[in-house]
């Protein structure tokens, strides 16, 4: 799973936009649940790519 996830953050550009953090709430009809080592994984790439997260409303 980690090389899936390395492959599209190396590979999608735009990371300087927000990206809106509503894991708490989620937006998008379909979210998948993440557990806490996915999440982290996430967070360390956004981090990585230097994406700035937003808080949901």
């Amino acid at each position: 799973m980690a090389a899936g996830v390395a492959r599209f953050f190396e590979s999608t550009d735009g990371w300087e936009a927000l990206v809106l953090d509503d894991r708490a709430v989620p937006r998008y009809p379909r979210h998948q649940p993440l557990s806490a080592a996915e999440t982290a994984l996430v967070d360390g790439w956004l981090s990585r790519v230097g994406a700035e997260k937003a808080a949901s409303d």
